[in-house]
């Protein structure tokens, strides 16, 4: 007799039906001869290059599925299909959920690295590697971590506090005051700076209370909002308070209008102290637990998973535009009154891209203009080290565009140490995400600059989808200095040994989030890369 409402964005997903409405079947189609229903039925063949599965081999007596019909048939594990297949077991609906792959999560699984993969003095725990395909760190008090709790989801995930965050601001890295508390006891603000902050922090708050103050503003940028408060009196954020706001707290590109700027910062503030002293979480083992831990769910509630299969064609009612079923990649046929597929698995015609001209590239060639560029490292330092005793924690960084990086957009950087449970002891994943078209362009100076490769990567890593494992080339890097003019530093670095770190670059042009060995989604929202 639980009810619980579940929010979730189905811009990516289709009903297939010309109104774009979810119908039920008829109730007569029961009575009708499988031979007339066939009749009636327009077969849509889906996309045929898809990797993984196993449709290279014929269907055995061990592979068939016990029943044909179900209420859904969902393809795809990924985190928004996971969701609506825990919904309808929920309230008792027959659900076949399959995936091409054979493993769960698609864009959002943390796979491990492949055996065959040099990890240097990790060579022989290459099992204990989880490297996430859409790494977000969530709010504590966001919609997702809502969305757990009610759904009592929450019971198959653990997390892991996220001890810090930091900004990149005039060539250093520095802690963002995350509490009141935290402001009156950093350094980094003179007094007049911490009593500023803390009244913005405040009306920030609570704006919704006092839309009058800034009405001029709402379609305007936020950052003009920021260099004019308060408004009607003399400015007094400074220019560091500025962009400590904008691109730390915010987390918001230089664009993004005053009214989206000043929701981004309460929601950032809301978040803070309900499970620590900053506003971000992050699960055990990776994000992937996500998807998997709504598929357990559902699973529990009486849906069926079976991996390695996927819809090769789809059957339409040709009376009424309806989708009512499909082949699967084995050629059995399947029916169902609803059907929910990502795009990977539908013909490209159907999904026309939006695209822009790239000035670097001919006039001809077009890019996607929501394109994500990732880049996943494995390293044995830390570029922030811990200085207080106790359990290494993760941490995100967040880069502004900057000239001396070449960071051309905001950039989000993920430390993540082994007490998260995605690599072995003394082994640290840095996960890279920012707005861009050419990965290695987009990160060679933020990685330059925490690093001084030894070795180039020769090649690109790859995701072989029989196994669900990253492989990748290996790089000899040792940590440079963030100040690179101080001689003890650099005397220090250049005695250090070469640290092993796995790095790798990859950029998606299809909307989504990508790692930097395969692909993920970032649900629209690439202003918060690292975030959900």
């Amino acid at each position: 007799n639980t009810h619980v409402t579940l929010n979730f964005s189905i811009q990516k997903y289709f009903y297939f039906s010309s109104s774009g409405r979810w119908y039920s079947r008829p109730r007569t189609m029961a009575e009708e001869s499988e031979q007339d229903v066939l009749d009636s039925w327009e077969i849509i063949d889906l996309a045929n290059d898809l990797s993984g599965g196993s449709s290279g081999r014929e269907l055995g007596k061990d592979d068939t599925l016990p029943e044909t019909s179900y209420e859904a048939i969902i393809v795809g594990t990924g985190l928004v299909e996971s969701v609506v297949s825990a919904a309808l077991s929920r309230i008792g609906k027959t659900v076949l959920h399959l995936d091409k792959n054979c493993y769960y999560g698609s864009e959002w699984a943390a796979l491990p690295v492949d055996a065959s993969s040099p990890l240097g003095p990790f060579q022989k725990k290459w099992r204990q590697f989880s490297l996430d395909r859409c790494p977000k760190m969530v709010y504590a008090r966001g919609a997702l971590v809502d969305l757990l709790v009610q759904s009592k989801v929450s019971r198959y995930l653990e997390f892991r506090g996220v001890s810090r965050t930091l900004s990149f601001i005039d060539g250093k890295m520095v802690e963002v005051p995350c509490s009141a508390a935290d402001v009156f006891n950093t350094d980094l603000l003179s007094f007049v700076e911490k009593n500023v902050i803390k009244r913005f922090l405040t009306f920030c708050l609570n704006h919704d209370q006092h839309t009058a103050d800034y009405q001029d503003f709402v379609s305007r940028p936020f950052k003009d909002f920021l260099a004019s408060w308060p408004i009607g009196k003399k400015p007094q954020l400074s220019s560091f308070l500025q962009r400590l706001v904008l691109h730390s707290i915010a987390m918001c590109s230089d664009d993004v209008s005053t009214a989206d700027g000043l929701n981004a910062t309460q929601y950032y503030l809301r978040s803070i102290g309900r499970f620590g002293n900053t506003p971000f979480l992050w699960p055990l083992y990776g994000c992937g637990e996500f998807p998997q831990s709504f598929c357990r769910m559902s699973a529990v509630f009486g849906g069926v998973y079976v991996l390695n299969r996927f819809l090769k064609s789809i059957f339409v009612d040709k009376d009424e535009p309806r989708c009512v079923g499909g082949t699967c990649n084995l050629g059995q046929k399947l029916k169902s009154k609803w059907l929910v597929v990502t795009k990977e698995y539908c013909p490209p015609s159907w999904f026309p891209m939006a695209t822009v001209a790239d000035e670097s590239q001919s006039d001809n060639e077009t890019v996607d203009p929501r394109s994500v560029s990732r880049a996943v490292l494995l390293t044995t330092k830390s570029i922030s080290p811990v200085t207080k005793e106790g359990l290494e924690e993760p941490f995100l960084l967040t880069i502004p565009p900057c000239e001396d990086l070449k960071a051309k957009s905001l950039t989000h950087l993920i430390e993540l140490p082994s007490s998260t449970a995605v690599c072995p002891s003394g082994c640290y994943v840095i996960q890279l995400t920012t707005l861009g078209s050419k990965a290695e362009e987009d990160f060679n100076g933020i990685i330059d600059h925490f690093f001084t490769r030894t070795q180039p990567v020769a090649e690109r890593a790859e995701c072989p989808a029989s196994e669900g494992a990253v492989t990748s080339a290996i790089g000899d890097v040792t940590l440079s200095s963030a100040d690179k003019s101080s001689d003890d530093t650099a005397q220090q670095s250049s005695t250090d040994k070469s640290s092993g770190v796995q790095s790798s670059t990859h950029t998606s042009s299809d909307g989504t989030v990508q790692q930097s060995s395969t692909d993920m989604s970032s649900d629209g929202a690439a202003q918060h890369a690292s975030s959900d």
